[in-house]
């Protein structure tokens, strides 16, 4: 899978996610551990915040820390 498919396995918007992982990722130190920007990590830390997929299909934005 993709990191935007297990965005939508996981019910987290993928926009969301990335505009929040992406600047962590690039301010982490080369080789550092990134298993918590995962996206079930992810998802687990910032709870019900973190978006998700509406029956509909459409994804939901859930504002950014």
């Amino acid at each position: 899978y993709t990191m935007v498919e297990n965005c939508r396995l996981h019910g987290i918007d993928p926009l969301a996610y990335l505009t929040d992982v992406m600047p962590r990722l690039v301010d982490r130190e080369e080789g550092a551990d990134v298993s918590d920007l995962l996206p079930r990590q992810w998802k687990a830390a910032h709870g019900a915040g973190g978006g998700g997929c509406t029956r509909s299909g459409a994804y939901t934005q859930a504002p950014l820390d």
